[in-house]
């Protein structure tokens, strides 16, 4: 079960916690909704799973969820100061196989003011797999944001080559 399934178009939700769910923290299934100042954390699959078009995503951080921080399959979406903390961690298999915030696929995805890190907390390793991953099919995509300690490299996937997308990340 997911935390919240926000299936209805036109909405806005504010200051929404999810912890601990069994799906995803917020899976997005509905367009055209603002989503600000949510946090989802230790969910069995993504924190943010934004699965349609048109939404707006400001101060939402996604923390130690199983799978990525932010999975996003579809665009234009934006994301202003949204955090991917620490995902991946599975404690009983820890793995680096998830991302702070990872674009499957999608056209005109903004990301401006984002942070994707690992703080290794506790000495458990750093798990979260790559800060950003752009798949190959993404494009016309903007990404302004920083890295730390995520355990593979800052960027990831083949999309970080496609001339329409801009990417200034640093860390």
């Amino acid at each position: 079960a997911h935390g919240f399934y926000l299936d209805c178009p036109d909405s806005s939700y504010s200051q929404c916690e999810s912890g601990s769910a069994t799906g995803s923290g917020f899976y997005v299934a509905g367009a055209n909704n603002r989503i600000v100042g949510c946090k989802a954390w230790y969910s069995d699959e993504h924190g943010f799973e934004i699965r349609t078009v048109r939404n707006q995503f400001a101060a939402c951080e996604s923390q130690d969820n199983e799978k990525h921080g932010f999975w996003i399959g579809s665009g234009p979406n934006s994301l202003v100061g949204c955090h991917a903390d620490s995902n991946s961690w599975n404690s009983a298999a820890p793995v680096s196989s998830y991302d702070g915030f990872h674009i499957a696929y999608g056209n005109r995805i903004q990301m401006i003011g984002c942070s994707a890190y690992d703080k290794n907390e506790g000495g458990r390793g750093s798990w979260q797999r790559h800060g950003f991953f752009i798949g190959g099919s993404a494009e016309h995509c903007q990404i302004l944001g920083t890295v730390k300690d995520n355990a593979g490299s800052g960027v990831g996937g083949t999309g970080d080559q496609n001339a329409s997308n801009l990417l200034m990340i640093t860390g």
